[in-house]
């Protein structure tokens, strides 16, 4: 891992993806003394509410919005990534996770919807309960505290995966 930590997620800018769970995670971290980088990828209408949060939290510091990039730059600002997180509400299928997963990355997502098909909880990446900041940061914890074989491990399985049951044929 990246020293900091970095993180990222890649969503439209609007209440139903929860940033402000996020972010309310993200703080978490910080009082435990982790040292971190969060990208958040996209744009929309919430943008100014959840800079708000983000200064609210005296996290100004280690969270940057990068805005609406092209794919090819999403590709390399997940390449440069430790962590994917997905704090949504709602969620469909999120291709962004499986994108994420393909690219090694360890998966954080709500136990909405269409993410609880994306990730095997501790087995491909980890579930947390929605709304509950709490919950984000302890999965997050765990993920950086582990050793480099297991989250090895636990990215090997979530690349296997995701080539083996959600290929383009599919």
């Amino acid at each position: 891992f990246h020293d900091p930590v970095r993180i990222v997620t890649v969503g439209r800018l609007n209440w139903i993806k929860d940033y402000e769970t996020a972010i309310s995670s993200l703080a978490i971290l910080r009082t435990d003394g982790i040292k971190f980088l969060y990208e958040i990828i996209g744009d929309g209408k919430e943008l100014e509410r959840i800079r708000f949060a983000v200064y609210q939290s005296g996290l100004d510091d280690c969270v940057k919005f990068l805005g609406k990039i092209t794919h090819d730059e999403i590709v390399k600002r997940m390449e440069a990534s430790d962590i994917y997180l997905q704090t949504s509400l709602q969620e469909g299928f999120c291709v962004s996770v499986l994108e994420a997963q393909a690219m090694g990355l360890i998966c954080v997502v709500s136990d909405a919807d269409g993410l609880r098909e994306n990730v095997v909880e501790g087995v491909t990446g980890f579930v947390a309960e929605r709304r509950r900041a709490q919950s984000f940061a302890e999965k997050l914890i765990e993920i950086i505290r582990m050793s480099e074989p297991e989250r090895i491990r636990i990215a090997d399985a979530a690349r296997k995966r995701v080539e083996d049951e959600f290929g383009i044929e599919k």
